[in-house]
């Protein structure tokens, strides 16, 4: 979620964001910034997003709500 919050700030500040990428903490760059910019120009405004058909398993992850519960010790 701190992608998305992140992300509303950019689309809140004065400075106007022409593209994002989001990148999770665990991943590296494999192109340099001149390569990414270029690469981007190529792209000249589109989306390059890549998807995946869901799996029947999927929805498992979004159907259930599950909660913890701290249980003081009586005895």
């Amino acid at each position: 979620m701190a992608d998305v919050h992140c992300m509303r700030d950019l689309i809140g500040h004065h400075v106007r964001w022409n593209y994002v990428i989001n990148m999770p903490g665990q991943q590296f760059p494999l192109k340099s910034n001149l390569e990414m910019v270029r690469i981007l120009k190529l792209y000249n405004g589109a989306n390059d997003v890549l998807g995946d058909v869901r799996s029947k398993y999927v929805p498992r992850r979004y159907l259930f709500k599950h909660h913890v519960m701290m249980v003081r010790n009586t005895s």
